[in-house]
C-alpha cells in the first residue's frame, strides 16, 4: 500500500495522483453522499409533515362543518320548542278564560 505521499497510477498509468488527494476526494465524495442522504431524509420528513398538516386541516374543516350542522339543528330544535311552548301558553290562556265563563 502506498504511503500518504506516494504517487499511485490510474488504470492507464499515464496520469499520476497523490494518494492524499485521492483520499481527500473519496472523503469529500462520502460527505456529499451523506449530505444527499440527509437531504433525502429531510425531504421525506417534510413531505410526511405536510401530508399530516393537510390531513389535520381537512379533519378540522370536517369537524367545523359537523359542529355548524349540529348548532343549526339545535337552533331549529330550540325554535320549535319555543313555538310549541307559546302555542301551549295561548291554549291555556284561551282555554282557562273559556272555562271560567
Amino acid at each position: 500500500a502506498p504511503t500518504p505521499r506516494e504517487s499511485v497510477t490510474n488504470g492507464s498509468g499515464s496520469e499520476r495522483y497523490d494518494s492524499t488527494i485521492v483520499g481527500t476526494h473519496i472523503a469529500v465524495h462520502e460527505r456529499e453522499r451523506a449530505a444527499h442522504s440527509a437531504r433525502s431524509a429531510e425531504d421525506r420528513r417534510l413531505t410526511m409533515k405536510e401530508q399530516w398538516e393537510r390531513e389535520l386541516a381537512e379533519e378540522l374543516a370536517r369537524q367545523r362543518v359537523e359542529q355548524a350542522d349540529h348548532m343549526q339543528t339545535l337552533s331549529e330544535d330550540y325554535a320549535e320548542i319555543v313555538r310549541e311552548s307559546e302555542e301551549l301558553q295561548r291554549q291555556r290562556i284561551m282555554g282557562g278564560g273559556a272555562s271560567k265563563s
